[in-house]
């Protein structure tokens, strides 16, 4: 099991990347106990590398294209920021 104060620690600096949103406390502690479960769990090798194609040649970080459509607009939440966008961080 996770320690809860790691847990907090993860969803508070989730919910900080993505301006602070009201009424997400349950949507970042679920978020931040998936992750966290997430990197307990035995890897096949030492090291985390990107999928093949997850990454552009020479990125630091993964890239990731939304079609115009599918941007959320300020009034959808949980928006597409960045704790959505990147489960691995």
């Amino acid at each position: 099991m996770i320690e809860e104060s790691k847990i907090r620690e993860r969803a508070y600096d989730l919910w900080e990347r993505d301006a602070r949103p009201d009424g997400a406390e349950e949507f970042y502690w679920r978020l931040a106990q998936d992750q966290l479960e997430k990197e307990r769990q035995p890897s096949g090798g030492d090291t985390l590398e990107p999928a093949s194609g997850e990454w552009e040649s020479g990125a630091d970080e993964p890239t990731q294209q939304v079609e115009s459509d599918e941007k959320a607009s300020e009034d959808e939440w949980p928006a597409k920021g960045e704790a959505s966008r990147y489960e691995g961080t």
